[in-house]
């Protein structure tokens, strides 16, 4: 879900990538996120250079830029069946975020009630990083493809289904759709950690990866930055 930085500049360890441009959705400045992901780095054991102050200021209005620009949902505008499907979504928005973001936007309400009604049993986080990632995504003008085969495939619902889009990916036709076939690749290893944190696990999803899915993607994408998406 993480989109890799078209950036000309340092390129960043996988999982701080992911974790700054998870930060980028709160609304804090440069100085107390660059703090934030240096604590985490830590609590996670990364033993890799955390990016300067410039760098992260770069990553952020580059993350940023895609942001939905709407105003915040709100309850009292809400229909009932919107208020049960947002709801429970903004609390573990918060709680994953540590606080750091207490609210969706109204373009992220009406994507994660689509979301939650297609894919009733999807991990409340992951419909509003879905959300978020469609938003971004629509706003670069780039095809949301990979989104909705992600979604289709629902490899959160059971080990089975993980291990087949796995399965699938690692056989995806790379010479046909190469960005697609990455991004989809560091998709499933984004959630896996994502799932890890849910169901109190930190390997869950990666001990499931199969022997033929390639090692890259399962740290992260070993490609050069700079590659526009291509789906």
């Amino acid at each position: 879900m993480v989109q890799h930085s078209r950036l000309t500049g340092s390129r960043l360890h996988p999982d701080i990538e992911h974790l700054l441009w998870e930060l980028a959705a709160t609304d804090r400045g440069p100085t107390p996120i660059l703090a934030e992901l240096k604590a985490r780095a830590g609590e996670l054991g990364l033993q890799v250079e955390v990016p300067s102050l410039r760098t992260v200021k770069a990553r952020l209005k580059e993350y940023r830029a895609v942001r939905d620009p709407s105003a915040c949902w709100s309850f009292a505008d809400a229909d009932p069946d919107e208020a049960e499907r947002v709801l429970p979504v903004i609390a573990a928005v918060a709680e994953s975020t540590r606080g750091w973001r207490q609210y969706v936007t109204r373009g992220e309400a009406q994507y994660i009630v689509k979301i939650r009604r297609a894919a009733p049993d999807i991990p409340l986080s992951l419909a509003f990083w879905l959300a978020y990632e469609y938003i971004a995504r629509a706003a670069e003008g780039q095809s949301t493809a990979g989104l909705d085969l992600f979604l289709s495939s629902a490899p959160w619902s059971s080990d089975e289904a993980f291990r087949r889009f796995a399965q699938f990916l690692a056989h995806a036709n790379r010479e046909s759709s190469p960005a697609a076939e990455k991004a989809l690749r560091i998709l499933v290893r984004l959630e896996a950690d994502a799932f890890g944190a849910e169901f109190g696990d930190p390997d869950w999803g990666k001990s499931r990866l199969p022997e033929t899915f390639p090692a890259e993607y399962e740290r992260g994408n070993s490609d050069q930055a700079g590659e526009p998406h291509q789906m």
